[in-house]
């Protein structure tokens, strides 16, 4: 996994042990130019695999994981970090988790959102999602509503929290769920899918609606290809999208400046309108079945700049696990330098536009 921090430094988390010959144990910062940063040193680091990284306002860094030491101090799963790569002391998380932290997310006031399952907190037995304060003690006032954890978590402007996951609702399969912000349930007819459909893409649109993709042919019940639009009062919009655009399974997506959603499915690329209707005049190339291992990212003039898992595009020409770089009409632009991975089987897990 890895997260960007404030000053567009880059870290990287895993289960390695050196990088680029210097020994970092299991994460690391990286400067703008790739280089290791010497500052940012934390000794022996976790003792096992890390899973999740935040990096919060404030720069101190958050990581969740198999590990039960860090730089051997005792850290259940869980610890913060300052800058330097220190243990932050000030987050009082005690013995920790019984059990992995796979997932993290920054809420409002500098707490913390951690999932996990058939866990303990200090001792303490907790339910798959939990809220840490920010000093590190649970937060007894959110009371998470589900028995499984998100998958993916938006804070919205009024700050309840859109979450993805398996088995919200008791449903049959995954689905989309709103949690109050104490952490309860919603009013919310919320979408469910046939399993094994899931949702994997979360997209918010300039006039507060919000786009919901995956591999689902149905949402309670209801024929859906693939997609549907959720209006600001979270109802569905009936009318999107449009008739014609009938992907299998949707992979990623971009929303771009003026509105215009470009999603990447199973049969390539296409383009939607703000109405739902599907662009006729975006003509991307993109294989049938592309894999994405991160999100493409929005370019100015329309761009989207994508990391393929290759060995070739559309055409046939070699992409070679590397960047590729579409015009505003979806068109590959082959002027474009290609970076390709280093070896065999190598791919490229992160993309972010810096500042």
């Amino acid at each position: 996994n890895w997260a960007l921090g404030p000053a567009g430094e880059f870290y990287l988390v895993g289960g390695f042990d050196r990088v680029n010959g210097i020994a970092r144990s299991r994460i690391v910062r990286l400067l703008s130019n790739g280089a290791v940063d010497s500052a940012f040193d934390p000794g022996e680091g976790p003792n096992a695999w890390v899973y999740a990284v935040l990096v919060q306002p404030d720069g101190r860094i958050v990581l969740g994981g198999d590990f039960t030491a860090y730089n051997r101090q005792a850290a259940g799963h869980i610890v913060r970090m300052n800058s330097d790569g220190t243990i932050d002391p000030s987050f009082a998380t005690g013995t920790g988790f019984s059990a992995q932290v796979v997932f993290l997310a920054g809420l409002p006031g500098g707490a913390l959102f951690v999932g996990t399952s058939n866990a303990s907190y200090r001792g303490m037995p907790v339910p798959a999602g939990i809220r840490l304060s920010a000093d590190g003690t649970l937060d007894p006032s959110f009371e998470y509503a589900f028995a499984s954890r998100p998958m993916h978590l938006t804070v919205l402007a009024d700050r309840r929290l859109l979450i993805t996951g398996y088995y919200f609702h008791n449903s049959s399969g995954p689905t989309v769920a709103l949690l109050e912000s104490d952490g309860l349930a919603a009013p919310f007819v919320a979408p469910t899918f046939r399993f094994p459909a899931v949702a994997r893409v979360l997209l918010h649109l300039p006039d507060s609606r919000i786009l919901v993709a995956g591999n689902f042919s149905h949402v309670n019940g209801a024929p859906a290809p693939a997609v549907f639009r959720l209006n600001p009062d979270f109802t569905r919009d009936p009318r999107f999208p449009a008739p014609g655009f009938a992907p299998r399974s949707i992979h990623a997506g971009v929303v771009q400046a003026d509105g215009r959603v470009v999603l990447f499915h199973d049969m390539g690329a296409s383009r939607l309108l703000p109405d739902g209707s599907l662009d006729r005049s975006y003509l991307a190339g993109l294989p049938p079945n592309a894999s994405f291992r991160t999100a493409p990212v929005a370019l100015p003039e329309g761009r989207i700049l994508i990391a393929t898992t290759g060995p070739t595009w559309g055409d046939g020409s070699a992409v070679s696990r590397g960047l590729v770089l579409l015009d505003e009409n979806g068109l590959r632009n082959t002027a474009h330098p290609v970076v390709t991975g280093p070896a065999l089987g190598s791919q490229i897990t992160g993309l972010h536009v810096l500042p």
